[in-house]
């Protein structure tokens, strides 16, 4: 039943209509107000907050006790000076699928071709946290995680934005493009598992590699208009690397590969050879991945692990072309 409750809309909002509190646990509360998406969502959630940090879990994440005291170690360890802290959330397929989530490792279904594909995906971008952001004193959010941040410096920036292609993507580049009394100090990105969260359908992680890369573009233009530390420049250098001009890239290759081909100019086995190359380099790198993930707790195992290894060198061929249309589609679309 709705009780009565002190709230200060420190955000703006839509109008919020009722907040219910939990007769069983005081610290859980449910908000009832006008639908105005997501960003509006976190920002009402951050005016109803009191604690220094604030963490937003999306729906379908499944976590473990320890997830929240996992992700917040660097900034108990000097709260003074971390803005934001990034983990990581792994994809897997199903139930029967990750040990995690129930499942039996020892007896998998040769699940769906797009669940490994994205499982292989994730699997990369943690690879990437473990080996390269955790350095660097700045970044970007991972395709997929939970972010904590310090609320304080968030209530400076004025929020979430409700007109950002990302909400959360938004608010981490400007907490590091923009410096103020509160919003001075630094972004972690770790490699702890927060928790794990399902696949999606092929059209909607086409969709959500479509905002991403439009998440990226933004940010860019962010970079471009406002003063960055050479840390953040760098940062940025690498997502264009990677996540930009890498896709880019390899259509380009393939096509002028293709047209060579077809006028003459080059062996008719270039093409295949091409491809090839690219196969097996996404093979390698999922491979590496899941080497590295291996000796992390909650890594795949047994017929999990040879069904993950086998279709790795076929990412390129069978799943990725739907990630690079989403994502070259999506720039004409950035407002």
């Amino acid at each position: 039943e709705a009780k009565e409750f002190f709230y200060r809309r420190t955000l703006a909002t839509a109008p919020v209509h009722r907040i219910y509190g939990s007769e069983r646990d005081p610290r859980l509360s449910l908000v009832e107000k006008e639908a105005g998406g997501r960003a509006d969502a976190l920002n009402c959630g951050v005016s109803l907050a009191r604690y220094r940090y604030v963490v937003p879990v999306s729906p379908g994440v499944v976590f473990d006790p320890d997830a929240l005291l996992r992700l917040m170690s660097p900034a108990l360890r000097d709260p003074g000076a971390v803005l934001a802290v990034t983990s990581y959330v792994e994809r897997v397929g199903s139930r029967e699928s990750h040990p995690a989530l129930g499942g039996n490792v020892d007896n998998v279904e040769w699940t769906k071709a797009g669940d490994d594909y994205q499982r292989l995906a994730s699997i990369r971008s943690w690879m990437a946290s473990r080996l390269a952001w955790h350095q660097l004193r700045c970044g970007v959010p991972p395709k997929d995680g939970v972010t904590a941040w310090r609320r304080d410096a968030l209530l400076e920036l004025g929020g979430f934005s409700v007109d950002a292609a990302d909400a959360e993507f938004d608010l981490l580049i400007r907490l590091q493009t923009i410096r103020t009394e509160s919003a001075a100090g630094r972004v972690v990105r770790t490699s702890e598992v927060f928790g794990r969260l399902n696949t999606l359908t092929v059209a909607r992680a086409a969709a959500t590699a479509g905002r991403r890369r439009r998440a990226l573009l933004e940010a860019f233009r962010t970079f471009a208009t406002r003063p960055a530390s050479g840390a953040g420049r760098l940062t940025m250098m690498c997502v264009l690397a990677v996540e930009l001009v890498t896709p880019v890239a390899q259509v380009f290759v393939i096509a002028a590969v293709l047209v060579g081909t077809a006028a003459g100019w080059i062996s008719w086995t270039a093409p295949f050879f091409v491809l090839l190359s690219l196969t097996f380099g996404y093979g390698l790198v999922s491979a590496s991945g899941l080497l590295l993930r291996g000796g992390t707790p909650g890594a795949p195992a047994g017929a999990d692990l040879k069904r993950l290894l086998m279709r790795a060198p076929l990412e390129f061929v069978v799943y990725r072309p739907a990630f690079v249309w989403s994502r070259l589609a999506a720039s004409p679309r950035i407002p």
